[in-house]
């Protein structure tokens, strides 16, 4: 939907930035998963209207169905949504905001009337502190509750990587000892990584290999042991058939971890842990939704 008058009685504007989010790991994306991979993060934006509750701008990068917004808006009892699709000049959807004259000039207006103006992003990116750089360069005042402080903003990019997920992961685990974390690795390139697979194999396990970075899957190789027979050779030409042509793998660090059987009998087979990253960097965990990381 597209008003002409600035909405009133908002109290959070949120950046569906997701496509944004994971822009980066376009060029490591094979050709034929590029197009669903794009456009999915683009399909998912519209979960971003269910965030922060009522009285708020959601931006997004494509036009919804007003039928869904409808939808959400009555089962979440919102009242005070909107919903706006800044023109697509290719950028991200940060920078299309800046561009668009009249829907930046209305989240300018909306957060200046504000009694408790928030920005929040689905993730934050360059290009979203842009945004929020710019904002402030306008005398505007709001808070951005899910961003660290500029100081710590080396936190939100450490956390997006396996190395920094797994080490907040391992410190959990010291006070909560429901958590679970498969023995695993950080190798400095995939053939020491191979090496660890050897010990993995040796002990009869299967093993997963983990991209530094990645998303929905891109960087990952999953082995497990009921690929693998006696031969430690066959078993290890295997591997690095699929791994050494990764280009994410064969580009940074890479996790090696064992491989732990999925228990399909239980729901939530990926299971999760609940954390809450403060404005200087700490990492709180809050809650753990899971028997096995």
């Amino acid at each position: 939907m597209a008003e002409r008058l600035t909405p009133q009685g908002i109290n959070t504007v949120i950046v569906g930035n997701n496509r944004e989010y994971f822009s980066p790991i376009d060029p490591h994306v094979p050709d034929v998963l590029k197009d669903e991979f794009i456009q999915s993060d683009i399909d998912e934006a519209d979960m971003d209207i269910m965030c922060h509750g009522d009285n708020k701008i959601v931006l997004l990068p494509k036009i919804v169905d007003p039928a869904f917004i409808s939808d959400i808006s009555r089962l979440f009892r919102y009242k005070n949504v909107h919903v706006y699709n800044p023109h697509d000049n290719g950028s991200g959807l940060s920078k299309n905001i800046l561009q668009d004259s009249h829907v930046y000039g209305m989240v300018i207006a909306s957060l200046r009337v504000s009694s408790d103006p928030k920005v929040v992003p689905w993730g934050h990116t360059r290009q979203y502190q842009e945004l929020i750089d710019a904002l402030k360069a306008e005398k505007v005042i709001f808070s951005t509750p899910e961003t660290p402080t500029r100081n710590a903003l080396w936190t939100t990019e450490y956390i997006d990587t396996k190395i920094g997920s797994r080490e907040i992961l391992l410190r959990a685990k010291e006070k909560n000892p429901k958590i679970k974390i498969p023995e695993g690795f950080v190798c400095a390139d995939v053939n020491s990584a191979m090496q660890i697979a050897d010990y993995f194999l040796g002990t009869n396990r299967g093993v997963v290999f983990k991209a530094n970075l990645g998303a929905a899957g891109i960087g990952v190789h999953v082995f497990p042991p009921s690929e693998f027979d006696r031969n430690i050779s066959a078993n290890r030409a295997k591997i690095e058939a699929k791994v050494k042509i990764n280009p994410l793998l064969t580009s940074g660090p890479v996790i090696v971890e064992e491989y732990i059987q999925p228990n399909f009998s239980h729901h939530g087979v990926f299971p999760s842990v609940d954390s809450i990253v403060r404005p200087d960097g700490r990492v709180d965990v809050q809650a753990v939704n899971a028997m096995v990381i």
